[in-house]
């Protein structure tokens, strides 16, 4: 998908999941989670930033699940 395996490894101790290992990796990371907090910083609630935030979470968590398989 988005994210790249080679920019990542698995957590060796706790919990679950990947740690990024290059800049491409933290930059993934930043870009994938910075529109999720802009959204919700907003105050007016409104049915379409609702829509948003959850379409970007599922494109999130679809290529985290992608990523974490072929790790």
């Amino acid at each position: 998908m988005i994210g790249k395996p080679e920019w990542f490894r698995r957590r060796k101790y706790t919990g679950w999941g990947f740690t990024p290992v290059s800049w491409q990796g933290w930059l993934y990371v930043a870009i994938m989670i910075l529109p999720i907090v802009l959204l919700t910083s907003f105050p007016p609630v409104s049915q379409t930033r609702i829509v948003l935030v959850v379409i970007w979470a599922l494109i999130f968590c679809f290529d985290f699940i992608h990523i974490v398989i072929h790790l």
